[in-house]
């Protein structure tokens, strides 16, 4: 595993086949849908059949997911690049983090490990999140691993029939 994916806090790996069922957990939270446009639940075989497809490199799928694991091998989140735009260098990143494993730490570890892969080894340029403009621990979360709020997404998350604003974030490499 590469140096820049570890450190004596967190580690960031690829997911195995045995994760199916806790990326099932992850992503079939609601709690995280809305910004990520999911509109229901996948299931079991979805995520044991992208696990069989994916080769969770950057530049063939456009995407990379990664789970992260503390020092006692326990799963505590997921890291997410996606949407990735070769041509100009860019990528989303989204994360989620166990409900009892919040402010512990590690979402700003994970960010501060996968940004140092994207600048240092994939050559991207840029990674940008989107999120709530309520949504205070992710607003504060960005700010303090190095993202600058640079736009306003007017009316762009939508729950229920109530329209709200999104952030706009990047992290630019040096």
């Amino acid at each position: 595993m590469s140096v820049l994916l570890s450190s004596n806090v967190l580690q960031l790996r690829a997911p195995e086949p045995e994760d199916a069922a806790l990326l099932r957990e992850f992503e079939n939270d609601a709690q995280v849908w809305q910004p990520n446009d999911v509109t229901g639940p996948y299931s079991l075989l979805e995520f044991r059949r992208y696990l069989t497809q994916t080769h969770n490199d950057i530049y063939t799928d456009r995407q990379m997911r990664l789970m992260m694991q503390n020092g006692d091998n326990d799963v505590v989140g997921i890291i997410d690049l996606f949407d990735f735009d070769p041509q100009n260098s860019r990528v989303e990143l989204g994360i989620v983090v166990r409900e009892n494993q919040r402010r512990l730490g590690y979402a700003l570890e994970a960010i501060r490990l996968l940004e140092a892969h994207c600048f240092h080894c994939l050559n991207i340029h840029q990674i940008y999140v989107k999120t709530a403009e309520n949504n205070k621990p992710a607003l504060a979360l960005f700010t303090k691993a190095g993202f600058r709020e640079c736009g306003m997404l007017t009316d762009w998350l939508c729950r229920g029939n109530r329209f709200s604003n999104a952030v706009l974030l990047q992290r630019i490499a040096d």
